[in-house]
């Protein structure tokens, strides 16, 4: 069974992964390997060899350390890490190096079985659903049990954070969703922030007969604090949900929907693209299907597995889809679509551009600094410059022995890729308002968003993104990715946009001299 609609998407499978002896219950990508994990109670780690090849790490693969099945497994942030959870009632953290286990966090007086779990970007928290409706929240930096939150009185089967830590959702088996607001980046208790008994925002009758699964977008998508959730349930469909913070993030509200229907047999996982333009599904019915997340529609729909499937997964390049299924295989899918990764302006580079980049930077607030984090590709670090309130003034005269110091970041690296995205926004300040025509009457998309600059021949690179020429060809000398969303360029041609050309043109022609 194969369909599609408007030539916009296709999978093509480049690699199909026999390792497992069960049921394959989830998958994971980091930025080099694939991780899966089985009803076997093992974990494996997979490395590509080629396009049509994964290579299981023997050195360390498979991980063993579950009694029962293992449900759930994720790298951690900074992929140094693996996480595993199980039936068994116990969430494993593994050096994903040695393929030693470092830690088991295990409730000490109920055994309870655990489906899913998710971390903060930060990795400083753990959250972990068990099926007797507790969510348990354990400091991975002391790896201590912080709290049980009593949150349902069915089996949660689905939880995820939101990209900015501070929404938690869980989907039960009675059908319904719940969200809550997590105060101070992630933190559950003791330490900036308590997660409520009660939900802020309960989705009664989501989906009927139970809800399967649940995945935020990656990142916060709007400024205000917007998200997007999709679910999916036991009603054979999907729903993506808009929900925003109102009343000074004290509340929940959802503003609109997508319900998608193409599935006959029950929703068993979601998975948005890193750059939240497709969404994936999987079900019961042994297929698998791609969605324009922003507009509701199908592209695709393909039968991908002999039995149910049970998971999917992008690659962080979002050119990889991973599938697993009961038929106890993993098959490695090249997305093929029109909506290319990074072809469009994400929301929170648009955002970036539209709140901060005509503001001088000792203006910024927090927020802008963390949507200006999102958009050069740092995110796994706003927790901390969110706890220390930086600023842009804060920003502007951070060094690395405050880096390490004070925000902790050890990994000299991510200090010096942190320190040249500062150096960067330092030396383009001085020319954001260079340009006289560079006032508030200067529609966005006429500025280059290097040299903030009114654009006199602006031209389309790689990433779909309109720049001044001389701009973007002197970054392309130096740089492979975009400078927007810090993602690979698949080349480095650039093709004049004329349409735009000519707007500004008219545009300068109608201002008063």
């Amino acid at each position: 069974m194969t369909s599609k609609s408007r030539n916009e998407a296709s999978l093509v499978l480049t690699a199909t992964i026999n390792g497992h002896s069960s049921d394959v219950n989830w998958c994971d990508f980091s930025s080099s390997h694939l991780l899966t994990c089985s009803g076997d109670k093992t974990t494996r780690l997979w490395a590509s060899v080629s396009e049509s090849e994964w290579q299981e790490e023997k050195s360390i693969s498979p991980l063993l350390g579950h009694s029962y099945y293992v449900n759930c497994c994720r790298f951690s942030p900074f992929e140094t890490q693996i996480l595993t959870c199980s039936t068994d009632g116990k969430c494993i953290l593994w050096n994903a190096s040695t393929g030693q286990p470092v830690h088991t966090f295990e409730h000490p007086e109920t055994r309870v079985a655990l489906k899913a779990f998710d971390v903060t970007s930060d990795f400083s928290f753990l959250y972990t659903a068990g099926t007797d409706g507790t969510i348990g929240c354990w400091d991975l930096t002391e790896n201590k049990l912080v709290r049980v939150v009593n949150a349902h009185e069915e089996a949660i089967n689905c939880l995820s954070l939101s990209g900015d830590d501070r929404v938690l959702a869980i989907g039960s088996s009675k059908g319904d969703v719940k969200l809550w607001l997590l105060n101070g980046g992630g933190r559950c208790g003791g330490g900036g922030g308590e997660m409520s008994t009660n939900a802020l925002l309960v989705l009664l009758d989501a989906h009927d007969l139970g809800t399967n699964c649940c995945a935020f977008e990656s990142h916060q998508y709007g400024a205000g604090g917007q998200y997007r959730l999709a679910t999916g349930g036991n009603d054979d469909t999907v729903v993506i949900w808009h929900v925003e913070a109102v009343n000074n993030g004290e509340a929940l509200r959802v503003t609109s929907k997508h319900t998608l229907k193409a599935h006959r047999a029950s929703i068993m996982a979601v998975a948005f693209r890193p750059d939240g333009r497709l969404l994936a599904s999987c079900s019961g019915d042994r297929t698998v299907c791609l969605w324009d997340s922003k507009a509701g529609h199908l592209l695709h729909q393909l039968e991908a597995h002999a039995r149910y499937v049970t998971s999917c997964a992008f690659s962080q390049d979002g050119r990889l889809l991973a599938t697993g299924s009961n038929d106890r295989t993993v098959k490695v899918w090249r997305v093929e679509t029109d909506l290319d990764p990074w072809e469009e302006s994400t929301q929170h580079a648009s955002d970036w551009i539209s709140t901060c980049s005509f503001r001088p930077v000792e203006q910024w607030t927090v927020e802008n600094v963390c949507f200006w984090l999102r958009s050069v590709g740092l995110s796994e670090f706003i927790p901390s410059f969110r706890l220390h309130a930086i600023d842009g003034e804060e920003l502007l005269n951070l060094s690395d022995s405050a880096l390490q110091r004070e925000l902790k970041i050890e990994a000299l690296g991510h200090r010096n890729k942190i320190l040249r995205a500062i150096a960067a926004v330092r030396s383009s300040e001085s020319l954001q308002y260079s340009n006289g025509l560079l006032d508030d009457s200067v529609p966005n998309e006429y500025v280059c968003p290097i040299s903030h600059e009114v654009m006199r021949d602006p031209v389309i690179a790689a990433d779909g993104f309109s720049y001044e020429r001389l701009a973007i060809e002197a970054w392309l000398q130096r740089n492979p990715t975009s400078p927007m969303t810090n993602a690979p360029l698949s080349h480095r041609h650039v093709t004049p946009n004329r349409s735009l050309k000519m707007l500004i043109q008219r545009f300068r022609e109608e201002q008063p001299h």
